[in-house]
C-alpha cells in the first residue's frame, strides 16, 4: 500500500512538474514575444523620430540656403544699384568740372580782351 501510495505521489509530483514546466515554458514564450515585440516598437519609434529629425535639419537647411541665396543675391542687387549711383555722381561730377573749365576759359577770355582793349 505504502509503495502503491509512493508511486502516485511520484506521479503526481511528476504531473505537476510537467504541468508547471509547459506553464513556465508557455509563460517565457509570451515573455519573449512581448519584449520582441515592445523592441520592434521602440525601434520604429526611434526610426520615425530619426526621420522627422532628419526632415527638421533638411528643411532648416533648405531655409537657410534659400535665405543665404537672398541675401546674396539682395546684396549683389544694391552693390550694382551703388556702382550705378556712384558711375551718375561721376558723371554730374565731370559735367560740372567742364562746365567750370569753360566758364574759366570764357572769363579769362572775357578779361584778356578787356585787357586788350
Amino acid at each position: 500500500l505504502r509503495a502503491s501510495m509512493a508511486s502516485e505521489k511520484e506521479e503526481e509530483v511528476g504531473r505537476l512538474a510537467s504541468e508547471k514546466e509547459e506553464e513556465v515554458g508557455k509563460l517565457a514564450s509570451e515573455n519573449a514575444k512581448m519584449v520582441e515585440k515592445l523592441t520592434k516598437e521602440k525601434v520604429e519609434m526611434v526610426e520615425k523620430l530619426t526621420n522627422e529629425k532628419a526632415e527638421e535639419v533638411w528643411r532648416l537647411t533648405r531655409q537657410q540656403e534659400e535665405t543665404v541665396g537672398k541675401l546674396t543675391s539682395e546684396k549683389a542687387e544694391m552693390r550694382s544699384t551703388a556702382k550705378a549711383e556712384v558711375a551718375s555722381w561721376e558723371e554730374v561730377v565731370r559735367k560740372l568740372t567742364r562746365e567750370k573749365e569753360e566758364m574759366v576759359a570764357t572769363l579769362t577770355r572775357e578779361r584778356e580782351e578787356e585787357v586788350g582793349r
